[in-house]
């Protein structure tokens, strides 16, 4: 599968659509939520992004408010500094470096749908999270069992209350900016890699994400909330065919919920891969961060 061709004429069009169907109501901020494990946190090499992505990322800033896990405010999105001696990049062949989240390329699309007009990329995610444990909306210790080495580690427990009271602080920091609160237009959601890696989390994967996505349309109050899947492809996990196949019965069975869907193959073309075949390199998450936002803009303008 190749990356769809968007041109100006295109993201133009958009914007023109636009001028009138995303005014803010009520003087809201509009807001998309992304969230997940690993690889939203982000591993593509900074210092190999294509000149005309910076440039276009450079403008976008200046309307796209962020948010990232751990902020009490907003900001301008920032890399990630990736001190020397980091396991991932070691085992990537490289040595210390910032590295770049999908994010990234997702702001220069945000900036065309809202034609420049201020709107917020909220950014949730922390490594190895699982649907069945960690982010599941009814955490229990019981549920942490199934990963072990999980069970001592704060980090990884009662993600998804973690993620709404920031949430809640997010529409604070937007009433504090003079906005009358976010108004929530998609969920794009990057996961499932470690749900691949046990058979207890794979094979209820996709009760998990079901109970995930109704508790944040619940919690959101949007009942048919736009919900964008990052579909798994990491072959050398054991049940990554299982999880796959549930995000697909997902996609087809719940509404409004949509797939990016990926080849299974060794470093597919389309989302290409570091050597572990489990994070996504420079073009990958360049790709993905697009693909999310054309999938996006599609959501919002319901087609």
């Amino acid at each position: 599968m190749l990356i769809r061709s968007k041109n100006i004429f295109v993201l133009l069009g958009v914007s023109i659509s636009l001028i009138l169907y995303t005014g803010c109501k009520d003087n809201s901020l509009p807001t998309i939520l992304v969230l997940g494990q690993s690889n939203i946190t982000g591993w593509g090499d900074v210092d190999l992004i294509p000149e005309e992505d910076k440039d276009k990322f450079n403008v976008s800033k200046e309307s796209i408010f962020y948010m990232g896990y751990g902020r009490g405010k907003f900001s301008e999105y920032e890399h990630v500094h990736r001190a020397r001696g980091d396991k991932y990049l070691n085992s990537f062949g490289i040595e210390s470096r910032s590295t770049f989240s999908p994010v990234f390329s997702l702001y220069p699309l945000m900036s065309e749908l809202y034609n420049n007009h201020q709107a917020l990329i909220f950014h949730y995610a922390i490594a190895s999270l699982s649907s069945y444990s960690s982010w599941h909306p009814e955490w229990n210790e019981e549920r942490m069992m199934a990963f072990p080495n999980h069970a001592n580690n704060d980090t990884k427990h009662d993600q998804y209350k973690k993620c709404m009271n920031h949430l809640t602080l997010a529409r604070r920091v937007a009433k504090e900016q003079g906005f009358t609160g976010l108004d929530i237009k998609a969920v794009i959601w990057f996961g499932g890699e470690i749900d691949a890696l046990n058979r207890t989390a794979s094979d209820a994967y996709y009760d998990s994400m079901r109970d995930i996505i109704n508790a944040i349309r619940n919690d959101v109050g949007i009942p048919d909330l736009p919900f964008i899947l990052q579909q798994v492809n990491c072959i050398t996990l054991p049940y990554n065919d299982l999880v796959r196949a549930h995000q697909v019965r997902l996609a087809n069975e719940i509404p409004n919920v949509h797939l990016i869907p990926t080849n299974n193959d060794r470093s597919p073309s389309d989302y290409s891969k570091y050597n572990d075949q489990l994070h996504y390199d420079t073009q990958g998450v360049l790709n993905l961060g697009k693909e999310a936002g054309y999938k996006t803009i599609d959501c919002i303008l319901g087609r």
